[in-house]
């Protein structure tokens, strides 16, 4: 359903978002695979990777809260974010 343009969800994130996700459809999805490819090997150049809800490490914690973050944030080490 989501390639066709159409969400399941009635909340306002979803309505408001609705129209992007049929305007950005219709145009095609050759330029957003382009810009995809883009940064998966930027992120692989920086020795990162991409972590989503449908993997096995994903944080549990937060694939129980609603309207959950689809891609999980950097993780910072035990002591903290380095200083800059």
């Amino acid at each position: 359903m989501l390639m066709d343009g159409q969400l399941r969800e009635d909340s306002r994130a979803a309505a408001k978002n609705r129209s992007l996700l049929q305007q950005a459809l219709s145009t095609g999805m050759d330029d957003a695979r382009a810009r995809l490819d883009e940064e998966l090997a930027a992120a692989d150049r920086a020795g990162a990777r991409l972590v989503t809800v449908l993997d096995e490490d994903y944080p549990t914690s937060l694939s129980m809260i609603g309207n959950l973050p689809l891609i999980r944030p950097p993780s910072q080490s035990a002591a903290g974010p380095s200083p800059s």
